[in-house]
């Protein structure tokens, strides 16, 4: 998989969802902790969404944000929960026909904090995951964002994605997207360091 690292400049709206995340887990408003799987069917000239099924976990928690970020990859679906600045983030891969949970992914254990954001965005392609962790950019102390590449059927991590001049607060993993063999990963705040 080719990866392209790329710099760009976030926008308020962009920044605003980093404080709207910080709001609801501080707040603890957040109730969401499943994530629908839809059908889109054509019916004559308009399109509609049936629900045909609902991915939850048990371990999912108020404060998770289980379905803040969902990612499609074949038969495979993803569902990030960055947690936020109360918990590490995590990821659930799970087969989309059946529900079943096939693997729970974290960052490794050296870059599992409790505000490490990881699941904060996802991509999936037909053989790679690609999960960010830009970090918080709230904490008191800021460490550089990172992305994670992993199997979706086995899931093992094959990379953490950091840029060489990575530096605390960068939020590098902010923005992923991903077609074929090319990853474009987003870092706000990398180059000038202020957004």
């Amino acid at each position: 998989m080719k990866v392209i690292l790329r710099s760009h400049y976030v926008t308020s709206a962009l920044r605003g969802s980093v404080s709207y995340l910080r709001s609801l887990t501080q707040k603890r408003q957040v109730v969401v902790s499943s994530l629908l799987v839809l059908s889109l069917l054509s019916v004559a000239d308009s399109a509609s969404a049936v629900e045909t099924r609902k991915f939850t976990v048990t371990e999912a928690t108020r404060q998770g944000l289980m379905g803040f970020s969902a990612a499609l990859g074949g038969d495979l679906g993803f569902a990030g929960a960055p947690a936020g600045t109360t918990l590490p983030g995590k990821g659930y891969i799970f087969n989309v026909e059946t529900g079943e949970l096939w693997h729970t992914v974290r960052p490794p254990t050296e870059y599992n904090f409790s505000d490490n954001l990881f699941g904060f965005n996802a991509k999936m392609t037909s053989n790679r995951l690609i999960v960010g962790d830009p970090a918080n950019p709230n904490a008191v102390t800021k460490r550089p964002g990172a992305a994670y590449v992993f199997d979706p059927l086995s899931g093992e991590q094959l990379f953490r994605l950091t840029p060489s001049d990575s530096f605390g607060g960068n939020e590098f993993g902010f923005g992923i997207n991903a077609y074929q063999d090319v990853a474009i990963v987003g870092a706000p705040n990398l180059g000038v360091g202020l957004g």
